[in-house]
């Protein structure tokens, strides 16, 4: 993982998602399919959770958020078995 200073939300967003994308390779070449998969629903179930907690405008996850767990879901490899 890096230790550099992120400068925007835009490279914060990046470099999460290069994270997710590194362990999800990780956990591919080392852990067996059910803790890969296991991983991915953990990881999605807190981002739809967090997206969640808090109303935008009326509705339970506002469209940034809609894209945010897109982005994710995508880093995680998950397509559309997740």
């Amino acid at each position: 993982m890096r230790a550099e200073k992120v400068h925007t939300p835009e490279e914060l967003r990046d470099r999460s998602l290069d994270c997710l994308k590194e362990a999800t390779t990780l956990l591919a070449d080392k852990a067996t399919v059910e803790e890969r998969d296991d991983y991915r629903r953990f990881v999605l179930a807190v981002a739809n959770k967090v997206a969640a907690a808090h109303r935008e405008g009326g509705r339970l996850v506002s469209p940034a958020e809609e894209q945010a767990l897109l982005d994710i879901t995508t880093a995680l490899d998950m397509g559309d078995s997740g």
